[in-house]
């Protein structure tokens, strides 16, 4: 069987490969909500931040809830973060924030390049 561009290959029981399509949507892969709430995110209390060396992604408020003596242990893989003085230090996720504006119905309308120029001593 050919491979198929934006596919996986996959093994049937019988030994056959076939090719599995890629989901591209986010949601679609589980990808849009906290792996321990379960609740989407969102650019409130929801933000989607990094524990930086294991690489996961919880909302600020989960990791908030993980935060104690400046250490964060991280509820999938339990490897301990040591100096974290606040989760708002911590990297945010872009790639799924991204996905959080451009679906937001509100958000996506933005013209954030505009934003970034404009000149914030006129307001």
């Amino acid at each position: 069987m050919e491979e198929v561009k934006g596919s996986v290959p996959w093994k049937a029981e019988d030994g056959a490969i076939t090719y599995a399509k890629i989901k591209g949507e986010y949601s679609a892969r589980g990808l849009d909500v906290c792996h321990f709430c379960g609740l989407k995110f969102n650019v409130g209390e929801r933000i989607p931040r990094i524990i930086v060396g294991c690489g996961h992604t919880f909302c600020t408020s989960c990791l908030s809830y993980f935060l104690r003596n400046n250490r964060i242990r991280c509820p999938m893989c339990r490897k301990l973060l040591k100096g974290v003085e606040s989760v708002d230090k911590l990297p945010l996720n872009f790639n799924i924030l991204y996905e959080v504006v451009t679906k937001d119905p509100l958000l996506s309308t933005v013209n954030f390049e505009k934003c970034l120029q404009a000149d914030p001593d006129a307001y």
